[in-house]
C-alpha cells in the first residue's frame, strides 16, 4: 500500500498514466517515448512525443500530415488538471503531532483523577497522595473551624480534581478523533491517487477493470467509523462525565454520493471520477471536524453551566473564627492537634498545590497541531481554534485550583498561628496574628471573584 509521503512520486506517475490514457482515447498507442498513430485511409503513420517518467514534457509532433497537430497544451492542460485536484492534499498535518499531544494530555487526567467509588482519595498521581496525606491528618482535628475547614476545602479537593480530569479527558478525545481523521485522510488521499494512476495506466492498456476508485472513498469512511476514542472511563470518572454532561463526539460521516460500483471507461470519465472522489474525502474530513468543533463548544457550554463541578468556593478563616475568649479568662480553645494541622498548612497541601501546577505546565503545552497547508476540511488550522479556546478554559480553572489550594494552606497556617497565640496568652502576638489573617482572608475572597480568560486567536 502506497503512503503519503509518496504523494509526489504519485503525483507524477499519475500525470504520466493520464496522458498515457489521454492518446489512448485518440487511438495512439505508447511505442517507447513516443505514441503512434498507423491511419488506413489515407494510410499514414502520426508520432507524437511522449512524456518523460514524471509525465513532464512531450507533446511535438515528431510525424505527420501537415494538418496533424502538437499534444503540448493538450498535456499541460492534463498536468494543470491534475495538479488543480491534488494540489489543496499536500501539506496536511503529521499525525504524531497529535498523538504526543494526545499522551501529555492522558497523563494530566491520570495525575488529575483523585476519587475512588467508595468516596476515599483513590488516585494513583501525586496529587492524590498529597491530598489524602492531608485528609488523613485532617481526621483528628476538632472545633468548629476545623470542621469548616475540612468540609469547605479539604472535602472540595477531590471532586473538583476529577471533574477536571474528566474535562482534560475530552480534550484528550479531541485529539485523538482529529489524529485519527488525519491520519486516515492522508491515507485516503495516496489511495486515491494510487487508484487513478491505475485507472488511467489500465485504460491505456485497455485493461481496466471496475471499482479501484471507489476502495479508495471507503478508506476514511471505515476507519472514523472504527476508532476507538481513548480508554473508557471507569468509576467515578464515568458517573462524572454522564453527570457533568458532556458530548461524546460520535461517528460523523458525510454520507454524500453512493458507493455503487463505477466503470471509467474513458479518460474524461475517469478524470471526473477521480476529481469526485477527492471532494468526497474532503467532505468527509471536513463532517468529522465539524462534529469535533460542534461537541468543543457544546462542551464549553457545560463548563459554563456546570461551574460548580470545576472550581471551589473556598471560604476564607478570619479573626472571629479564632475563639480569643481565653485572652480575658482561664477558658481554654478547644483542644486540636497541632502538629497535624500544620503539617496540612505547610507541607500536605502546599505539595498537592505544587502538583496541581505541575499538571497544569503539562497542560499548558497542550496543542492541536492540525493546520495544513490548503484549506481542506472546516478550514486552514482544523478544528485548533476551538480546541485551543477549550483547553486554554480548563487551564484557568486548573490554575485556580492551585491558587485555591496554596491560599487554602496560608489561611489556615495563620489561623494555627492566632489559635496559638490564643493558648498562650500572647495578646500582642494576637493582635499581630489578626491582622495577617484579616489580609490571609481578605486575598482568599478576591481570588473568588476571578475573570473569565481572554480567548486564544492562533
Amino acid at each position: 500500500m502506497v503512503e503519503y509521503s509518496d504523494l509526489d512520486v504519485i503525483i507524477k506517475q499519475l500525470k504520466k498514466a493520464a496522458i498515457d490514457a489521454y492518446m489512448k482515447d485518440r487511438l495512439f498507442n505508447l511505442n517507447g517515448g513516443e505514441y503512434m498513430q498507423r491511419t488506413a485511409q489515407p494510410l499514414a503513420t502520426v508520432r507524437i512525443e511522449a512524456p518523460n517518467a514524471d509525465g513532464e514534457g512531450g507533446g511535438r509532433l515528431l510525424e505527420g500530415k501537415p494538418y496533424d497537430e502538437d499534444q503540448v497544451e493538450n498535456f499541460d492542460a492534463i498536468r494543470s488538471k491534475i495538479d488543480s485536484i491534488v494540489s489543496r492534499w499536500k501539506g496536511l498535518p503529521e499525525p504524531s503531532g497529535l498523538s504526543a499531544n494526545r499522551v501529555v494530555c492522558g497523563d494530566v487526567v491520570l495525575e488529575l483523577s483523585a476519587m475512588s467509588d467508595r468516596g476515599q482519595i483513590g488516585g494513583t498521581g501525586d496529587a492524590a497522595r498529597h491530598l489524602q496525606n492531608a485528609v488523613v491528618n485532617s481526621a483528628s482535628l476538632s472545633g468548629e473551624t476545623m470542621i469548616s475547614f475540612r468540609e469547605n476545602l479539604l472535602g472540595n479537593i477531590g471532586p473538583t480534581m476529577d471533574a477536571l480530569a474528566v474535562a482534560y479527558h475530552f480534550v484528550g478525545e479531541t485529539l485523538e478523533r482529529e489524529e485519527k481523521a488525519v491520519e486516515y485522510t492522508r491515507k485516503a488521499v495516496a489511495n486515491a491517487v494510487d487508484g487513478a494512476r491505475d485507472t488511467f495506466s489500465k485504460i491505456a492498456n485497455q485493461g481496466f477493470d471496475k471499482g479501484t476508485l471507489e476502495f479508495a472513498v471507503n478508506i476514511i469512511k471505515m476507519a472514523v467509523k472504527g476508532v476507538i476514542i481513548l480508554a473508557p472511563l471507569e468509576g467515578v470518572l464515568a458517573k462524572l462525565i454522564e453527570e457533568i454532561g458532556f458530548k461524546i463526539i460520535e461517528e460523523a460521516i458525510s454520507g454524500v454520493g453512493d458507493d455503487k460500483d463505477r466503470h471509467p471507461g474513458n479518460f474524461d470519465t475517469a478524470m471526473r471520477d477521480f476529481e469526485a472522489l477527492m471532494n468526497r474525502i474532503n467532505e468527509e474530513l471536513t463532517a468529522v471536524e465539524e462534529d469535533v468543533s460542534e461537541s468543543i463548544l457544546l462542551s464549553q457550554g457545560v463548563i459554563a453551566k456546570r461551574i460548580n463541578h470545576f472550581r471551589i468556593e473556598l471560604k476564607a478563616l478570619h479573626t472571629k473564627d479564632v475563639d480569643n475568649k481565653n485572652l480575658e479568662n482561664d477558658i481554654k480553645e478547644v483542644n486540636i492537634s497541632r502538629e497535624e494541622a500544620y503539617h496540612i498548612a505547610r507541607t500536605n497541601l502546599p505539595e498537592l498545590a505544587n502538583c496541581l501546577r505541575a499538571s497544569l505546565n503539562k497542560a499548558s503545552g497542550l496543542n492541536m497541531p492540525s493546520r495544513r497547508d490548503h484549506p481542506v476540511g472546516i478550514r486552514v488550522e482544523g478544528p485548533q481554534l476551538e480546541f485551543l479556546n477549550f483547553k486554554n478554559r480548563l487551564d484557568s480553572l486548573l490554575g485556580e485550583l492551585a491558587e485555591d489550594v496554596e491560599l487554602g494552606a496560608y489561611n489556615l497556617k495563620v489561623a494555627l498561628e492566632a489559635f496559638d497565640a490564643v493558648d498562650n496568652e500572647e495578646r500582642d502576638k494576637f493582635q499581630e496574628r489578626e491582622n495577617s489573617l484579616e489580609e490571609s482572608a481578605s486575598t482568599v475572597e478576591k481570588a473568588q471573584n476571578r475573570q473569565k480568560p481572554v480567548s486564544y486567536d492562533p
